[in-house]
């Protein structure tokens, strides 16, 4: 016979393993180990957690819960709320944005929301198209906080053709990741990306941009724009910048048969662009800003033209009287000699009076009243060269140097003595 106490103790494991059993069950439930007509459901745990997932195929007609229940892309949009962190997962295909009310398609005007295209990034067979008749844009975003991923945005088989711009973005925070815009040949108009609107924050990362009849990215009046890996091909302009824009960087940039690469309009300041590649484009840079306001390091260029300045004989500039002392300031080039922005490679040395260390600084202005330094910069003159001196190779030294740019330098020598070089400065038109 058992006593009371191990009956107890009997009772209390039934109970205990009860509810381990329902524990179990939930977690398992949690994961969504379930099947239905064979097909395994996965429920993710962080929907709960500020997360709602919405399926999406081009014909769907289900309330977008699942991928056997999926809805149309305008479905979709229209359960996104401020709330929660709304995930639109489009199936491959072409998505409708046409909202049947206006040209605009659809607008994302609710905050935190990620439309993902499928599958792997870079196929880019999702895509957005706006099938209205007289279509501005296919996709517009007013709310913040938006990402969109892998994803085509195209006209190209669509009635109207001529868009305003394929995407357009006004909300700020907007995040863009391996997103492609192309144009029919047919086009006429239409910008690729168009950022507009007194908004900050834009991250753009994998861009693929094809044959814009206007920009492929225009900014219109936004700050804090960064970008990395953009591709742009046979667009009219590549990156155009209207309006007041402040501070945008560009990062590892491919323009190829673009007729005018980069232009900055008047108002922009502190525009960057590093690790640019120009590639058969009739124009590469063009600006209005406010004097230095634009900066491109580490470019390369196809087809490349190199010039000197003057074309003959150099220009002469004399030392101080005393060890290292320097002379006047001497004109090279001209205020509004080089009318195109421009970089300078080299500085050339055709002859010195003497057998010295010299240090030259250079300078760059709207005139001679005007001017930033370069930097100082030493290079020495031995007896042994006999009139045949060497090219100081300054390389990239300043990024770009704004059109009609005064360039003048100042002397010194070791011996001091007014010694003086002959120079020609070699540059690259932009």
């Amino acid at each position: 016979m058992k006593s009371q106490d191990d009956k107890k103790f009997i009772w209390f494991l039934i109970v205990i393993t009860f509810i381990l059993a329902g524990f179990i069950a939930c977690v398992r439930l949690a994961h969504a180990e379930t099947t239905e007509n064979g097909k395994l459901n996965l429920k993710l745990l962080y929907e709960t957690q500020g997360q709602k997932n919405w399926f999406v195929t081009a014909s769907g007609t289900g309330d977008c819960s699942s991928w056997d229940r999926a809805c149309t892309f305008r479905t979709a949009v229209a359960k996104c709320t401020d709330d929660l962190q709304d995930v639109i997962w489009l199936a491959p295909g072409a998505h409708d944005t046409d909202n049947g009310v206006d040209a605009n398609g659809t607008d994302i005007d609710k905050d935190y929301v990620t439309i993902q295209g499928i599958p792997h990034k870079h196929l880019f067979s999702t895509q957005l198209v706006n099938s209205a008749a007289s279509a501005d844009y296919i996709l517009k975003t007013t709310g913040s906080w938006i990402t969109l991923v892998n994803l085509n945005l195209t006209n190209a088989a669509q009635t109207d053709k001529d868009l305003v711009a394929n995407l357009w973005l006004s909300g700020g925070r907007v995040s863009l990741d391996t997103v492609k815009a192309t144009f029919h040949a047919t086009a006429t108009t239409g910008d690729g990306i168009l950022i507009s609107g007194a908004s900050m924050g834009y991250f753009l990362k994998h861009i693929h941009i094809e044959d814009s009849p206007e920009s492929a990215i225009k900014i219109n009046g936004a700050s804090a724009v960064e970008g990395h890996e953009i591709y742009i091909d046979q667009c009219v302009t590549g990156i155009e910048f209207t309006g007041t824009n402040d501070d945008a960087e560009f990062h590892k940039i491919y323009f190829h048969d673009a007729t005018q690469a980069i232009n900055v309009g008047a108002g922009s300041t502190d525009i960057n662009f590093d690790d640019v590649l120009f590639a058969r484009c009739t124009g590469r840079v063009a600006t209005a800003a406010t004097y230095h306001q634009v900066h491109i390091y580490n470019f390369h260029i196809t087809q490349s033209r190199q010039l000197t300045y003057p074309l003959n004989a150099g220009t002469t500039i004399a030392g101080g009287a005393a060890a290292y002392a320097q002379g006047n300031l001497t004109q090279i080039i001209p205020a509004s000699t080089i009318t195109g922005p421009f970089v300078i490679t080299t500085v050339n040395l055709q002859a010195a009076t003497a057998s010295n260390t010299y240090k030259m600084e250079l300078f760059f202005g709207e005139s001679s009243g005007s001017v930033t330094s370069l930097g100082i910069y030493e290079f020495t003159v031995g007896t042994d060269f006999k009139g045949a001196f060497p090219t100081v190779n300054f390389g990239l030294i300043a990024g770009i140097i704004p059109a009609n740019s005064y360039i003048g330098a100042k002397v010194a020598s070791s011996s001091g003595g007014a010694d003086e070089i002959v120079v020609t400065i070699g540059y690259e038109p932009l």
